[in-house]
Parts: C-alpha cells; structure tokens; sequence
C-alpha cells in the first residue's frame, strides 16, 4: 500500500507532509482497529469477498480507503477474516481474486486439520473403552 503514488512524498516539503500523515493515519486505523473492527463481524456472516469502497464505510476514517474482506474457516470450528485495505483506486480484480484464493486456501488447511483431529487413529476401536 504505501507504495502507491498516494503515500509516495514528492519533493515539495508539503506534499511530504502530507503523505507522511497519511501513512501515519493508516497505520494508526489498521494498530486501533476502529475503521475495520465494524467490518469484521459483517465478513464472518456472509459468503464469498467482501469490497467496501472508500464512501461505502461507515466509518469516518476509512472514507479514503478501500477494504477487501473474505471469511475463512470451517464452520463450527475455526473462522476468520483476511483482507486488504488499500488506496480507493487499488486493482480491484486482482485484489479479489487474491483475497478469495488465501481464503479457499486457509479455509481447506484448516479442513484438513480439524477433519484429522476427529478421526481415530488406524487400529483404534471407540467401543474398547
């Protein structure tokens, strides 16, 4: 994110003032999750990629950003949220297609790991007790 033409300072001392203030305000949303926490819980209750452009949020803050979410997990076991957050005019398809690969991706890890965990090892009878 921060090296899209929006974060990078020109040579005029306020165009560097300004894009320094900028990264300072981004960190400051992603450290204090004030601007994605409200997203959070509306990701885990749908399907599929979320985009919410600059505007679309609710929050203040967020207004200069976008924010690509998708839920991950397995339900009733383990479930999260990946995202990107980037300027309103980031790659839209590839952010999408990236964000829904990771999450298909994490979501089959944990699949495979939760689906281990409740079989019984080779050899293990549940009626021997």
């Amino acid at each position: 994110m921060l090296s899209q033409p929006e974060f990078i300072p020109a040579l005029a001392r306020d165009d560097v003032e300004r894009a320094v203030e900028r990264m300072r305000r981004a960190l400051e949303i992603l450290k204090s999750g004030r601007g994605l926490g409200p997203l959070i819980p509306q990701a885990l209750a749908s399907q599929g990629v979320q985009v919410i452009i600059g505007g679309e949020n609710s929050a203040d803050e967020m207004r200069e950003y976008s924010v690509v979410l998708a839920r991950y997990g397995v339900d009733g076991a383990a479930a999260g949220v990946l995202g990107i957050i980037g300027p309103t005019r980031m790659a839209y398809p590839r952010s999408i297609s990236t964000v829904r690969y990771i999450s298909s991706l994490m979501s089959g890890l944990l699949s495979e790991l939760y689906n281990s965990e409740t079989r019984l090892p080779e050899g293990v009878d549940p009626a021997a007790d």
